[in-house]
């Protein structure tokens, strides 16, 4: 996508509750891409950020708390958090700015109808239970009311698993069925890609795939001459992209 927006294939890019200017490496390019005239930049974020710097239009967003929305744990669990409190000025819900966003320009969908006819987190939540419904993370079974004053539930939760499911694949079987899992994709290793004739080859019928690797040393080991061995990554002293912390008082 940076290539695109470098060329200028991509001429309008939207920076949603990020900060790609100090989350990307080689922030001095990352910038000079951002800061080219002729792109166009929309940033949608609850405070300043490095990007908004750089944008075209700031679109004030609405934090947790002034918002009502689930979110999903990394082990499943479907939570929801209720709006507190209205948003100051002019700042809005997420969903409320894509809704309004779409409804301006005349978005429709391949019927002519509403690209986005929703009116409430709830009823966005309810297309997600359709869309979920029989695959992996089946939310149909979850309503707002069995979310609210509860610790959470977690996925899937339909029918068979009323009150949602704990563990996954204690029964063995895994999500390997040829016409129910991604069939096709690359060898980690060898970066070898997978079809969908090879993947239906392995008849795994609900096997878990199991694949050693060989270890592979990094391109260039510590020696006499270069003793250190250098890593890049996130700040220790700062999270993510310093969103907590950032503006504290260096005492």
């Amino acid at each position: 996508m940076l290539q695109y927006m470098q060329n200028g294939t991509l001429r309008m890019v939207w920076a949603s509750g990020t900060n790609p200017l100090l989350s990307l490496p080689h922030s001095p390019v990352i910038r000079d891409i951002f800061a080219q005239p002729e792109l166009f930049v929309i940033c949608q974020d609850i405070y300043w950020t490095q990007t908004i710097a750089v944008a075209d239009v700031v679109l004030p967003d609405a934090q947790w708390g002034e918002n009502t929305g689930c979110f999903t744990n990394a082990d499943w669990t479907v939570h929801i958090s209720h709006k507190a409190v209205d948003p100051p000025g002019e700042a809005k819900a997420d969903l409320d700015i894509f809704i309004d966003f779409a409804r301006r320009m005349a978005f429709g969908d391949e019927d002519g109808q509403e690209l986005l006819p929703w009116k409430s987190p709830e009823e966005v939540f309810n297309a997600w239970k359709l869309v979920s419904a029989g695959r992996p993370c089946d939310y149909s079974g979850i309503s707002y009311d069995m979310l609210t004053g509860g610790s959470g539930i977690q996925w899937p939760c339909n029918g068979q698993h009323p009150q949602g499911k704990e563990r996954l694949f204690a029964d063995g079987v895994f999500f390997t069925y040829i016409d129910y899992c991604e069939s096709f994709g690359h060898d980690l290793e060898t970066g070898a890609p997978f079809s969908t004739q090879y993947y239906r080859q392995l008849n795994l019928a609900g096997q878990a795939i199991l694949k050693a690797c060989h270890y592979l040393p990094s391109y260039e080991m510590p020696n006499a001459e270069y003793p250190l061995r250098l890593t890049t990554g996130r700040n220790v002293y700062h999270f993510h992209t310093r969103t907590k912390t950032g503006r504290t008082a260096p005492q």
